[in-house]
């Protein structure tokens, strides 16, 4: 699926505060850490047991979400709501086939 940002990240020197480093993701780090932080606030925030995931949109953070989230909890039950029927399908039958 073709991520629609374009997006970069800056590696700064703590010592000097020099520009070390320009890391050109196209916001692939920025996605994923996203996910990430919602996988850590699912494991300390959510219940203990999760017995049904939602999702609100069917793009890369939809795919992201439920890929970290399987590091923290093994519900295999998840909603998805999306505006368009076809890409609420697809993901479906995305994440089916990847054991959702």
């Amino acid at each position: 699926y073709p991520l629609e940002n374009s997006g970069l990240m800056e590696i700064f020197s703590q010592k000097t505060g020099r520009l070390e480093a320009l890391l050109m993701d196209n916001g692939v780090l920025t996605e994923l850490r996203t996910a990430a932080v919602g996988a850590v606030a699912a494991k300390l925030l959510g219940p203990k047991k999760i017995e049904t995931i939602g999702i609100l949109g069917t793009g890369v953070q939809a795919r992201y979400q439920l890929e970290m989230l399987s590091a923290v909890t093994d519900c295999k039950s998840v909603l998805v709501w999306g505006r368009t029927p076809s890409k609420v399908s697809a993901l479906l039958n995305e994440m089916n086939w990847k054991g959702w």
